[in-house]
């Protein structure tokens, strides 16, 4: 909803629409793509270690891309555990090569937590094995790439993870469509407001936020025809946006 249209500097890229020049990826720069990854977190293994070596990243508002989203995971019957899989396990790999010592402890003692939770669910017990399996297995690897990242290092994470929004998704991957929702209208004018400050963007974001915590039952077509008179004057977008509104 437009929220993304002004161009700034960001934690790093996705490989699926990227521009990054040659020469980074020599050794003397930045390096190559770290070929143990395999699936997911290798752009953002290589954007992190891009960071520390003091390397910028930048948004393109005017490009446009055409992606097919999790595409080759929709229609296997395995496809989420294979997703889990890597994504899980390829985290653990980032943080340890990359993170600064107290942040790789941090988010690494929740991550391993998780999976030991997992190893007492039947469904899940094989997954969570074969992750801990093989970040165990990997450490050895691991460790000599840390050591050479963190000498290289020239820029803390302090400075590097200011760029993370963490925002929620709002695409459903599963569904293979956005998630229309009036929280995530709410978080599209967080942001409009933070990088903009118009306190238009803040009036409306309280107004949505009373309405998704009100105690009262409404119905959609009457939070819709309410969203549409108080958003009256914004682009056709946000409008199309409510006319889908789920919850």
């Amino acid at each position: 909803l437009d929220q993304y249209n002004l161009e700034e500097n960001i934690f790093g890229v996705s490989f699926t629409s990227a521009f990054i020049k040659r020469k980074a990826f020599s050794e003397e720069v930045v390096g190559k793509i770290d070929p143990t990854f395999f699936l997911f977190y290798e752009d953002i293994d290589f954007c992190y270690r891009a960071n520390l070596y003091g390397f910028k990243f930048r948004s393109c508002p005017t490009a446009i891309c055409y992606h097919r989203y999790a595409f080759s995971f929709r229609s296997a019957e395995t496809g989420y555990q294979t997703r889990y899989y890597y994504e899980k396990l390829n985290l653990l790999k980032t943080l340890y090569k990359n993170a600064e010592m107290h942040n790789l402890e941090r988010v690494k003692n929740i991550e391993i937590g998780i999976q030991k939770k997992n190893l007492k669910d039947k469904n899940l017990k094989p997954i969570a094995r074969k992750i801990l399996k093989n970040y165990r297995w990997s450490r050895k690897y691991l460790k000599s790439q840390r050591v050479n990242i963190q000498m290289a290092r020239k820029v803390f994470d302090e400075g590097i993870l200011k760029y993370c929004w963490g925002e929620a998704n709002f695409f459903d991957f599963v569904e293979n469509m956005p998630v229309y929702s009036i929280s995530n209208i709410s978080r599209t004018y967080r942001r409009l407001y933070s990088i903009i400050g118009n306190k238009r963007y803040e009036e409306f974001i309280f107004y949505l936020e009373n309405i998704r915590n009100t105690k009262f039952r409404i119905e959609i077509d009457k939070v819709r025809s309410m969203l549409h008179s108080k958003l009256e004057y914004e682009r056709p977008s946000v409008h199309n946006f409510i006319d889908n509104l789920k919850e």
